[in-house]
């Protein structure tokens, strides 16, 4: 009997034996199976890691490859845009449609937000003359926009324009025509020019909107049709520049493209930086004549095309 019972209590102790040993298992096999998430969670994120610091790596490289393209890509040449007298689209249609001295404000703007929307930039006189001078530079997508004669519509049209799309300009003003105050109203109708209050309120509305020397009185020709300026003395050219001194102005724009070494001997004395010619059409480089950097003409026949001609280069 005793032996029987020590059989049954044998028994029963390998069969607690083995449940332990199968809990043993069973805890071990649980074990590896948390190990082996752990390290496929592990795995995971690390290498989530290497693909987000691949990814850092290859931004950083490809925005330090733009930037060494801009560097390379500066501007060794500067197309200056020349307008004259913007008018609305209606006018232009109505009275000025053959007449290549008035564009039409909606064309004016289509080649203004072709510019903008492909990545171009404007600067402005100073900022030239300091790229000219070859101790500012910019990128290849830089242009100058200038507009002759001193129209008031370059207030009233123009500006609201550029302050749009945010673009710097420069518009060339005829002293003599230059009044104190307007006393009407701005009618594009009349044709009125830009008054000594409106260049106040432009700097404070809009002050990248700048105004520069179209001369004092040279805008003009004879009966004969020829410029003014080539009928003009040593001594009256001297005193077209003396008044025109009360604008302390430091850039000019010959009327009608028209100068001889007069004008530029005062141009020195009254220690101008620069000046800009009208008829030879072409880029302003820092090899242009310091008195005769060319421009390029926008007429009022030109479109957005003749735009991106000028900036296919």
């Amino acid at each position: 009997m005793k032996n029987k019972k020590n059989d049954i209590n044998n028994d029963q102790n390998k069969k607690s034996n083995n449940r332990n040993n199968l809990k043993t298992n069973y805890l071990g096999l649980d074990i590896m199976k948390l190990l082996i998430i752990f390290l496929l969670i592990f795995l995971v994120i690390n290498n989530a890691k290497k693909m987000t610091n691949k990814k850092i790596i290859e931004q950083n490289i490809n925005v330090e490859e733009k930037k060494d393209k801009e560097i390379e890509e500066k501007a060794t040449k500067i197309p200056i845009f020349t307008f004259h007298r913007i008018v609305s689209d209606k006018l232009k249609n109505e009275r000025f449609k053959d007449n290549e001295w008035a564009a039409s404000i909606d064309v004016f703007e289509s080649q203004i937000k072709y510019m903008y929307d492909n990545g171009y930039r404007t600067i402005n006189m100073d900022e030239f003359y300091c790229w000219y001078r070859k101790e500012c530079e910019f990128p290849k997508k830089t242009v100058m926009i200038t507009f002759d004669d001193g129209n008031a519509d370059d207030y009233y049209l123009v500006m609201p324009v550029l302050k749009k799309y945010n673009f710097k300009a420069t518009t060339f003003i005829v002293g003599s025509r230059t009044l104190d105050i307007d006393e009407n109203p701005y009618d594009e109708n009349t044709r009125t020019f830009i008054t000594k209050e409106l260049i106040t309120k432009t700097k404070k509305v809009y002050p990248n909107l700048e105004y520069q020397s179209h001369t004092w009185d040279m805008h003009q020709v004879d009966s004969n049709k020829k410029e003014r300026v080539l009928n003009l003395t040593e001594e009256e050219i001297k005193e077209d520049f003396d008044k025109q001194e009360q604008f302390h102005f430091k850039y000019l724009a010959y009327p009608y493209g028209v100068y001889n070494k007069e004008i530029i001997k005062q141009l020195k004395e009254h220690k101008y930086n620069l000046a800009f010619t009208f008829r030879t059409h072409d880029y302003a480089t820092r090899e242009s004549k310091q008195y005769e950097i060319p421009r390029i003409k926008i007429n009022g026949y030109s479109d957005v095309d003749e735009i991106k001609k000028w900036l296919n280069y």
